[in-house]
């Protein structure tokens, strides 16, 4: 692997492109751009129609580091422990947020949820011997994701990231096909209108794939901790303003 250059796959490697921390920032910021639309704008008006696209960018974000930390955690243990609390405290803000109540505290659960199942269902296709095993857990957790932000979607974007690591090409031509299988049951069962068609800004992740160099960047603890406290704070935050 040369230093400064390209693999074989045609992805960045070395100190240049963009590192682990960087890519949480771009999703960051592809968040909030879309809860200050879904929450401040009308929903067919064409500025929310635009952020509300680049948001879609956070999801394959989140879902790529994910299948990237699974394989270079230190310990597992810690890793979902740490999600399932943070879901746990970022839940009252998402339902919140998304409703001005609490009437959906307990039947729709936040994004850290479904990364979380995401993350327990790697770890049964990783560790579990039996191949009947491996997908009998898979399935039961991406089924317990539907009740979750991105239900279904993210731990097959996880799963498409970690199984095919190693090989951009082939993950990102997954992940096209995933995409176009989430526009599609969009535009039939869930919207069935253009605004489904917003999920194409999910294919505004494919540039950052390929632009990822597979380093962390800086071990600084903010940069480990900033998107655990980013979620709930900004939900918390927006949910009050538009409250009030």
């Amino acid at each position: 692997m040369e230093e400064n250059g390209q693999n074989g796959n045609g992805a960045a490697v070395g100190p240049r492109g963009l590192n682990g921390n960087t890519l949480k920032y771009i999703a960051a910021l592809a968040m909030l751009l879309d809860h200050v639309a879904m929450l401040f704008l009308p929903e067919a008006s064409p500025w929310s129609i635009v952020l509300r696209t680049v948001g879609r960018l956070t999801c394959p974000v989140m879902c790529f580091l994910l299948a990237e930390g699974f394989c270079h955690t230190s310990s597992r243990k810690k890793y979902a422990l740490r999600l399932g609390l943070f879901a746990l405290i970022a839940q009252p803000a998402y339902a919140f947020a998304h409703e001005g109540n609490f009437s959906t505290l307990f039947t729709d659960w936040n994004m850290l949820f479904t990364l979380l199942l995401s993350f327990c269902m790697l770890w049964g296709l990783s560790d579990l011997r039996r191949s009947g095993l491996k997908i009998l857990a898979a399935c039961l957790c991406v089924v317990a994701s539907v009740f979750c932000d991105w239900g279904v979607t993210a731990p097959l974007f996880v799963g498409c990231f970690w199984l095919l690591r190693g090989d951009r090409n082939k993950q990102a031509l997954f992940y096209v096909a995933l995409t176009a299988w989430y526009v599609l049951q969009s535009l039939l069962f869930s919207e069935g209108d253009l605004l489904a068609l917003r999920g194409l800004g999910l294919l505004l992740f494919l540039p950052f794939l390929f632009l990822y160099n597979g380093e962390r960047g800086s071990r600084n603890p903010f940069h480990k901790w900033f998107f655990y406290l980013f979620y709930p704070l900004h939900l918390l935050a927006l949910g009050l303003i538009c409250w009030l």
